[in-house]
């Protein structure tokens, strides 16, 4: 785990994030945001900075995973129980958006708090069996296999797998798919980003702040 801890380190040493010249001309990206402070063959370099929780408290962590038991059926992975440690969530590289009524914080990455986390995966189970719940395929299915730990925006998330053989891979939760358990059946209709929570940070930092949604969301 000390590669994750040092992988976050340098997520909040950035301080630009690099935004594609492939995915915006400079005057699309002005339109956007405030801040674009260079760039490089590649990509527009655009001001931002990073708001980290305080680490958990171990107690809170140990509650929050109690009482969710009923949710997930199982532990939260060690990794993200050791990012917990690290922050107990927060917001990554939060630029200055622009919008008709003028400048405003927008963070690309927002990872959820242990009480954020409670509250939006059971709310994630409840929307699931109440669109679903009665389908012969899944009445059965009444826990998540899957923690969704960071907004993907639009309704959307990333979550991390509970079981299987690719336990611990970090996958885009795509709302149209009414949240259901993921299956191999499933494989095709929700994104693999990485294969672990750590490989994700790896993403994150190889592509200076942009592609942690993988194919899945090229816009801020």
């Amino acid at each position: 785990m000390k590669n994750l801890e040092k992988l976050w380190r340098e997520v909040l040493r950035f301080s630009v994030l690099h935004v594609p010249k492939a995915r915006y001309t400079y005057e699309e990206l002005e339109e956007m945001v405030e801040g674009i402070v260079g760039e490089t063959a590649e990509a527009w370099l655009v001001r931002c900075w990073h708001e980290p929780n305080a680490p958990v408290n171990e107690d809170t962590l140990w509650e929050m995973e109690q009482e969710m038991k009923q949710v997930w059926g199982k532990s939260i992975p060690e990794e993200l129980r050791q990012l917990l440690r690290l922050a107990d969530g927060g917001r990554l590289f939060v630029l200055s958006l622009k919008d008709w009524q003028g400048i405003a914080p927008y963070a690309r990455y927002h990872i959820f708090s242990t009480t954020e986390l409670a509250t939006i995966n059971r709310n994630l189970l409840k929307d699931f069996r109440a669109m679903l719940g009665s389908d012969p395929d899944f009445r059965d299915f009444h826990v998540l296999n899957y923690v969704a730990f960071c907004d993907a925006h639009n309704g959307n998330y990333l979550a991390i797998l509970l079981e299987g053989p690719e336990r611990g891979k970090v996958f885009f939760l795509y709302k149209e798919y009414l949240f259901r358990p993921y299956s191999k059946l499933d494989a095709d209709l929700y994104y693999t980003v990485a294969p672990s929570l750590e490989a994700w940070l790896e993403l994150v930092v190889r592509t200076k702040g942009w592609d942690g949604f993988g194919e899945m969301m090229e816009y801020l």
